[in-house]
Order: structure tokens, then C-alpha cells, then sequence
């Protein structure tokens, strides 16, 4: 989950340099199957020196996620 926070954070602000994580937790709220895993990463808040974003991950419903995941980065020191 953290690589896809870093690369979502890479391609809409930070494109010269890689971001600094300041903070990174993941809650895991069931177990995972073998089945396909999706996740959806969003972008809660993009200041000047902070993003801060969530990742979802589900297998068969969106509405029942079986982790998620917070990070903030540093972009601009």
C-alpha cells in the first residue's frame, strides 16, 4: 500500500523528487482470500508541504474493505 501511495503522490505533485513519508498506518479488518485484491488510493488533502491520502483495499465489494491505509508525505521541505 505504501508504493501506491508514493506513486500517486510522485504523478500529482511531487514529478522532480521522490516524497518523504512522514506517517504511514494501515488498519487490517479481515482476512484476504485468494481471490483478486482492488484498491482505490485518494487524496484527502494536497497542501504546499503536506499530502495526506488513503488507500482502500476490497476483494469482492467496495463496501466491505479488508484493510485501509493512511499515509502523509512531505513534498516541499
Amino acid at each position: 500500500m505504501v508504493k501506491s501511495f508514493t506513486l500517486m503522490v510522485i504523478g500529482t505533485v511531487c514529478h522532480d523528487h521522490l516524497p518523504k513519508c512522514v506517517n504511514h498506518t494501515t488498519e487490517y479488518l479481515k482476512s484476504a482470500k485468494g481471490v483478486d485484491t482492488f484498491a482505490r488510493v485518494k487524496v484527502n488533502k494536497a497542501g504546499r508541504r503536506i499530502v495526506a491520502a488513503s488507500v482502500s483495499s476490497w476483494q469482492k465489494d467496495e463496501s466491505t474493505p479488508i484493510a485501509i491505509s493512511y499515509s502523509r508525505f512531505l513534498v516541499n521541505e
